[in-house]
């Protein structure tokens, strides 16, 4: 837990600029909380890079079972605060039932917007990348998709409780017919 693992070889240039990322992380026992999520677009050489999906889970409610994960979408932080993050967050919350052992993840990625289903649509999530690379030693991103060459290493994270991850990065091309470039 803290430390941030990086995904295969996604932080060679261009990866998983435009990427479908699985992961499922399981939950510590029933009355530990945990916080983990994934940060793509990021840079492992500086922690404020990317757009990161995080979720907080509470511990269990000792009379109902249930937990509740606090969620969010937004620029990631360093390792030892990425269950805060930093600057602006879009939030939200959602059940773990009673009996549920894992939290899923699905987020996609390219290089304009970052969108995330968390639990199969219970929590979603979706964020542009403008403003996501501050203080990356790759930075030189000025908006030019073919000229633009940015982070684009995919990490998982953990906090708290002990977890086990389970994670899957699928490359995808260009949506494109004809490249506007």
């Amino acid at each position: 837990p803290g430390v941030p693992h990086v995904l295969g070889r996604t932080a060679v240039e261009d990866s998983a600029a435009s990427a479908d990322i699985v992961a499922t992380f399981t939950l510590p026992e029933a009355s530990a909380a945990v916080s983990f999520g994934v940060c793509v677009l990021s840079d492992p050489s500086t922690a404020n890079v990317g757009i990161g999906v995080v979720a907080n889970i509470s511990a269990a409610n000792s009379s109902t079972g249930q937990r509740t994960a606090n969620a969010w979408i937004g620029l990631c932080g360093p390792a030892t605060g990425w269950g805060h993050g930093y600057g602006h967050r879009t939030t939200g919350s959602f059940p773990i039932f009673k009996g549920e052992r894992a939290v899923d993840f699905r987020v996609l990625c390219d290089r304009s917007i970052v969108e995330a289903f968390l639990m199969g649509g219970r929590g979603v999530f979706s964020q542009g990348t403008n403003g996501a690379f501050p203080g990356s030693s790759n930075q030189t991103w000025d908006g030019d998709l073919h000229h633009g060459c940015y982070p684009t290493a995919v990490q998982i994270f953990a906090g708290g409780a002990e977890t086990i991850a389970n994670a899957a990065v699928h490359s995808m091309g260009c949506g494109w017919v004809d490249e506007p470039w």
